[in-house]
């Protein structure tokens, strides 16, 4: 299901403001992943993040690609403000980052890491809980998954070609 701009707005602000670090650290992936349409499991094998002035940018291993791979992401988010620091700054100064994986897994309430990375599985997880935490019921929250934040960038540019905002080439 796709998401709406204000649910990924909802993620941003629980990057600060959501109750446990767990919380706060996955709702930095999924916003990053719905910034740089990046997969779930691209974004999770990755090592050498970066924070700019402008963007967030970090090497993955992309699927079907063989070698490491450099991505890019606006750092302004979806509501103007800098979440990437925040949230890097609670990945670092809690020692999260893995050799080549993001951060630990998160168990099913995320109030604690497990000791392993994280993978789909939990990543699909936490995202319903946070869905949850943000006031969707668990029927409507269970509807969404990972995958569809990667094409948050393409559906809101198909739908401002639709409307004229811009061209093809745009």
């Amino acid at each position: 299901k796709d998401f709406e701009i204000d649910m990924i707005i909802k993620l941003e602000q629980m990057v600060v403001n959501a109750e446990t670090i767990q919380m706060r650290c996955m709702a930095g992936v999924f916003v990053l992943m719905a910034a740089s349409s990046l997969r779930a499991s691209d974004i999770l094998r990755t090592r050498s993040i970066r924070i700019t002035e402008d963007s967030v940018t970090g090497v993955s291993r992309l699927k079907g690609v063989k070698h490491w791979t450099r991505w890019y992401a606006d750092n302004r988010g979806f509501s103007g403000g800098n979440l990437s620091l925040p949230w890097f700054e609670e990945l670092t100064s809690n020692l999260l980052l893995g050799p080549d994986f993001l951060l630990p897994a998160p168990n099913a309430s995320l109030t604690a890491w497990l000791d392993r990375p994280c993978e789909y599985g939990h990543a699909r997880r936490a995202l319903h809980v946070l869905l949850i935490t943000m006031g969707l019921h668990a029927v409507d929250a269970v509807e969404y998954n990972p995958h569809g934040l990667r094409h948050v960038m393409v559906t809101a540019g198909q739908q401002l070609r639709a409307m004229g905002y811009m061209t093809e080439d745009d």
